[in-house]
């Protein structure tokens, strides 16, 4: 039997490196299946990326977040928020129903989350822009 500890210092660190790399850091959405209208898929921890990617994007921000306040913090913390860049129709004029965020490492892009939700048109004037609260407690 195995006991694992995820301490607060090694979460840090992660955010520390993934700030690091903002440069690196992509947002991509993907149309999905239109079987997923009437079921969201379960997610698995080994998938390696969309199922069809359609547009993708630098983030806009990431910030340290204090976890007792919920304020931007200049320091290190264990809470972590990453926004995308809106994405429009110019971006993709159709439905999309998953997103991604992806570091870019010199062995290629490495999907770090995914999500999956009820389709979004992005038709005339709709904007979709994904917000990443990561918070491993």
């Amino acid at each position: 039997m195995t006991s694992t500890i995820v301490t607060e210092i090694f979460v840090k660190v992660l955010n520390e490196y993934l700030v690091s790399q903002a440069g690196n850091l992509r947002v991509g959405v993907g149309t999905g299946q239109d079987t997923w209208d009437t079921a969201l898929p379960v997610l698995s921890p080994s998938v390696g990326g969309l199922f069809r990617e359609v547009a993708n994007k630098p983030i806009q921000s990431i910030h340290f977040i204090n976890p007792g306040t919920g304020e931007v913090s200049e320091e290190p913390t264990t809470v972590l928020k990453i926004i995308s860049q809106e994405f429009t129709e110019s971006d993709y004029a159709g439905d999309i129903r998953e997103c991604a965020l992806f570091l870019n490492t010199p062995l290629g892009p490495r999907m770090l989350l995914c999500s999956v939700f009820d389709k979004v048109n992005l038709g005339e004037g709709t904007v979709f822009q994904k917000t990443y609260n990561i918070n491993p407690y």
